[in-house]
């Protein structure tokens, strides 16, 4: 078994992820408290936190953090997971409005739970599988995650079990549907008062 105190804090999972093309990380509470610089180091300007139990303590100008947390193992809904879902596409292709692009950086993003191997890797899983059907399963998208992130052992029971659930709920909706399937994300482009 790995011990999960060895790993490192942060690791580049994928290049060239959602429609910006941006790099996609799993990292610990250290990375996501932007020690030693990890974040602007390797040009992170997106944090989804995964947990409920850690917040950040000194937010960086600059950053973009988005708190979905939920308890690692069960207990936990489906709802929340497609939440962090949700919110993790969010940040890999959003894009600033057209009078802003002279100063926009692309986004590399940051999925970060405590220690780095049970949340962070479900949500991040789940995306990619979601995401890529064609290339990944939920199952397939742990092991890849999981060996990029150098901690074979992955997610939580529970967290495994929460995404078999979610699995199922979609796959209702017929065998190729997937979360951006059946409720796409959207972009408003007006405000309505």
């Amino acid at each position: 078994m790995t011990n999960p105190d060895t790993l490192d804090s942060i690791s580049l999972i994928m290049e060239d992820v959602g429609e910006l093309g941006v790099s996609l990380y799993v990292g610990n509470h250290l990375a996501m408290n932007n020690e030693a610089g990890t974040l602007l180091g390797n040009g992170i300007t997106a944090v989804v936190n995964c947990t409920l139990e850690i917040h950040i303590d000194r937010p960086i100008l600059g950053i973009e953090y988005m708190t979905v947390g939920f308890y690692d193992g069960f207990g936990n809904q489906t709802t929340e997971l497609a939440a962090a879902v949700y919110t993790l596409n969010q940040m890999l292709s959003k894009r600033p409005p057209a009078y802003q692009w002279d100063n926009y950086m692309a986004k590399n993003v940051l999925v970060a739970c405590n220690k780095g191997q049970s949340r962070s890797v479900s949500v991040t899983s789940f995306y990619l599988c979601q995401k890529y059907p064609e290339r990944f399963t939920y199952d397939s998208a742990v092991e890849f995650v999981s060996e990029k992130r150098n901690y074979p052992e992955g997610p939580t029971e529970g967290m495994r079990k929460l995404a078999a659930d979610l699995l199922a709920q979609i796959a209702k909706y017929g065998p190729n549907a997937t979360l951006f399937t059946i409720l796409p994300p959207t972009t408003s482009t007006s405000i309505t008062r």
